[in-house]
Protein backbone atom coordinates (compact mmCIF):
# COMPACT_ATOMS: atom_id res chain seq x y z
CA UNK A 1 0.00 0.00 0.00
CA UNK A 2 1.05 3.22 -0.70
CA UNK A 3 2.33 5.69 2.22
CA UNK A 4 2.29 9.04 0.32
CA UNK A 5 -1.38 10.56 0.96
CA UNK A 6 -3.92 12.12 -2.00
CA UNK A 7 -3.83 15.75 -1.71
CA UNK A 8 -6.95 17.30 0.15
CA UNK A 9 -10.00 17.12 -1.67
CA UNK A 10 -9.10 14.63 -3.97
CA UNK A 11 -10.70 10.84 -4.00
CA UNK A 12 -10.08 8.05 -6.43
CA UNK A 13 -13.34 8.93 -7.60
CA UNK A 14 -12.65 12.11 -8.38
CA UNK A 15 -9.40 10.69 -10.37
CA UNK A 16 -11.50 8.09 -12.24
CA UNK A 17 -13.82 10.62 -13.47
CA UNK A 18 -11.23 12.93 -14.41
CA UNK A 19 -9.22 10.19 -16.50
CA UNK A 20 -13.48 9.43 -18.11
CA UNK A 21 -13.19 13.00 -19.12
CA UNK A 22 -9.71 13.04 -20.34
CA UNK A 23 -9.97 9.74 -21.99
CA UNK A 24 -13.05 11.31 -23.86
CA UNK A 25 -11.57 14.56 -24.54
CA UNK A 26 -8.40 12.95 -26.71
CA UNK A 27 -7.61 9.23 -27.78
CA UNK A 28 -11.68 8.36 -27.46
CA UNK A 29 -12.17 11.46 -29.61
CA UNK A 30 -10.16 11.54 -32.65
CA UNK A 31 -7.99 14.17 -31.48
CA UNK A 32 -5.24 14.10 -33.49
CA UNK A 33 -1.75 13.19 -30.56
CA UNK A 34 1.50 15.43 -30.76
CA UNK A 35 3.90 13.48 -32.47
CA UNK A 36 7.40 13.08 -30.52
CA UNK A 37 10.84 13.10 -32.23
CA UNK A 38 11.21 9.15 -30.77
CA UNK A 39 8.36 8.64 -32.73
CA UNK A 40 6.28 8.17 -30.15
CA UNK A 41 2.49 9.85 -30.08
CA UNK A 42 1.07 11.63 -26.87
CA UNK A 43 -1.95 13.22 -25.79
CA UNK A 44 -2.21 15.36 -22.96
CA UNK A 45 -5.32 16.92 -21.03
CA UNK A 46 -5.93 19.67 -17.23
CA UNK A 47 -8.24 20.01 -15.17
CA UNK A 48 -6.89 23.09 -13.33
CA UNK A 49 -10.49 22.86 -10.82
CA UNK A 50 -8.67 19.89 -9.25
CA UNK A 51 -5.19 20.58 -10.28
CA UNK A 52 -4.94 17.01 -12.12
CA UNK A 53 -2.89 16.30 -15.27
CA UNK A 54 -3.07 13.49 -17.59
CA UNK A 55 -0.55 12.21 -20.02
CA UNK A 56 -1.05 9.32 -22.31
CA UNK A 57 2.18 8.19 -24.49
CA UNK A 58 2.02 5.30 -27.09
CA UNK A 59 4.81 3.87 -29.21
CA UNK A 60 4.27 1.23 -32.32
CA UNK A 61 7.23 -0.46 -33.54
CA UNK A 62 6.46 -2.85 -36.03
CA UNK A 63 2.79 -3.88 -35.26
CA UNK A 64 3.66 -3.72 -31.61
CA UNK A 65 1.77 -1.12 -29.80
CA UNK A 66 3.07 -0.47 -26.23
CA UNK A 67 2.22 2.89 -23.57
CA UNK A 68 1.61 4.63 -20.75
CA UNK A 69 -1.39 6.58 -19.36
CA UNK A 70 0.07 8.57 -16.07
CA UNK A 71 -2.49 11.17 -14.16
CA UNK A 72 -0.69 13.42 -11.76
CA UNK A 73 -1.53 16.15 -9.35
CA UNK A 74 0.18 19.32 -9.22
CA UNK A 75 1.19 19.03 -6.02
CA UNK A 76 1.93 14.88 -5.19
CA UNK A 77 3.12 13.84 -8.93
CA UNK A 78 2.49 10.79 -10.26
CA UNK A 79 -1.40 9.77 -8.26
CA UNK A 80 -2.30 6.83 -10.75
CA UNK A 81 -0.98 4.70 -13.99
CA UNK A 82 -1.71 2.96 -16.66
CA UNK A 83 0.40 0.40 -19.15
CA UNK A 84 -0.43 -1.34 -21.90
CA UNK A 85 1.18 -3.33 -24.33
CA UNK A 86 1.09 -6.25 -27.17
CA UNK A 87 0.75 -7.08 -31.18
CA UNK A 88 -1.64 -4.73 -33.14
CA UNK A 89 -2.57 -2.97 -36.71
CA UNK A 90 -3.72 0.51 -38.01
CA UNK A 91 -6.68 -1.18 -39.22
CA UNK A 92 -8.33 -1.86 -35.79
CA UNK A 93 -7.45 2.36 -34.98
CA UNK A 94 -11.31 3.30 -35.26
CA UNK A 95 -12.87 0.16 -33.69
CA UNK A 96 -10.80 0.74 -30.78
CA UNK A 97 -11.91 4.49 -30.45
CA UNK A 98 -15.63 2.82 -30.79
CA UNK A 99 -15.07 0.47 -28.21
CA UNK A 100 -13.60 3.50 -25.64
CA UNK A 101 -16.30 5.52 -26.19
CA UNK A 102 -18.88 3.20 -25.68
CA UNK A 103 -17.14 2.22 -22.27
CA UNK A 104 -17.03 5.71 -21.06
CA UNK A 105 -20.89 5.90 -21.63
CA UNK A 106 -21.44 3.00 -18.97
CA UNK A 107 -21.48 3.59 -15.22
CA UNK A 108 -18.98 0.54 -14.30
CA UNK A 109 -15.07 0.35 -14.19
CA UNK A 110 -13.98 -1.37 -17.27
CA UNK A 111 -10.57 -1.09 -17.09
CA UNK A 112 -9.54 1.82 -18.96
CA UNK A 113 -10.74 0.21 -22.03
CA UNK A 114 -13.77 -0.99 -23.81
CA UNK A 115 -16.83 -3.28 -22.95
CA UNK A 116 -16.60 -6.80 -22.26
CA UNK A 117 -17.81 -7.19 -25.54
CA UNK A 118 -18.75 -4.65 -28.80
CA UNK A 119 -20.24 -6.33 -31.78
CA UNK A 120 -21.10 -2.84 -33.70
CA UNK A 121 -17.70 -2.74 -35.33
CA UNK A 122 -18.82 -6.25 -37.65
CA UNK A 123 -17.14 -7.57 -39.03
CA UNK A 124 -14.73 -7.20 -36.45
CA UNK A 125 -15.93 -8.53 -32.63
CA UNK A 126 -13.77 -6.48 -29.38
CA UNK A 127 -14.04 -8.72 -26.20
CA UNK A 128 -12.10 -7.02 -22.54
CA UNK A 129 -11.70 -8.92 -19.56
CA UNK A 130 -10.59 -6.54 -16.44
CA UNK A 131 -10.48 -7.92 -12.57
CA UNK A 132 -10.22 -5.36 -10.10
CA UNK A 133 -11.08 -1.50 -9.54
CA UNK A 134 -9.67 1.77 -10.95
CA UNK A 135 -6.91 1.49 -7.95
CA UNK A 136 -5.80 -1.90 -8.87
CA UNK A 137 -6.50 -3.69 -12.22
CA UNK A 138 -5.41 -6.31 -14.81
CA UNK A 139 -6.86 -7.23 -17.64
CA UNK A 140 -6.70 -8.13 -21.43
CA UNK A 141 -8.50 -6.71 -24.77
CA UNK A 142 -8.63 -8.45 -28.17
CA UNK A 143 -9.75 -7.49 -31.43
CA UNK A 144 -11.11 -10.09 -34.18
CA UNK A 145 -11.62 -10.00 -37.74
CA UNK A 146 -13.93 -13.01 -37.76
CA UNK A 147 -11.73 -15.70 -36.89
CA UNK A 148 -8.45 -13.59 -36.74
CA UNK A 149 -6.82 -12.19 -34.11
CA UNK A 150 -5.75 -8.56 -34.78
CA UNK A 151 -5.42 -6.72 -31.60
CA UNK A 152 -4.36 -7.75 -28.23
CA UNK A 153 -3.69 -5.49 -25.22
CA UNK A 154 -2.49 -6.56 -22.01
CA UNK A 155 -2.77 -3.53 -19.59
CA UNK A 156 -3.07 -2.75 -16.10
CA UNK A 157 -2.86 0.04 -13.44
CA UNK A 158 -2.73 1.27 -10.09
CA UNK A 159 -3.33 4.20 -7.72
CA UNK A 160 -0.26 5.13 -6.89
CA UNK A 161 -0.95 6.83 -3.54
CA UNK A 162 -3.10 6.22 -0.19
CA UNK A 163 -6.60 6.87 -0.20
CA UNK A 164 -8.13 9.37 2.57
Amino acid sequence: MPDTALPTGITPEIIEAFWREAANATYASGKKPEDNEDGSKTHRYEDSEHGLWYEDNWHSVNGYGFGTTLIGHIEAGVVWFMQYHGPSCREVTEGLKMALRHALTMEEFLGCRGPGKYVPMAPYGYFNAVVGSFSNFTGRETIYKESSLLHTHIYHGYLLVAQN
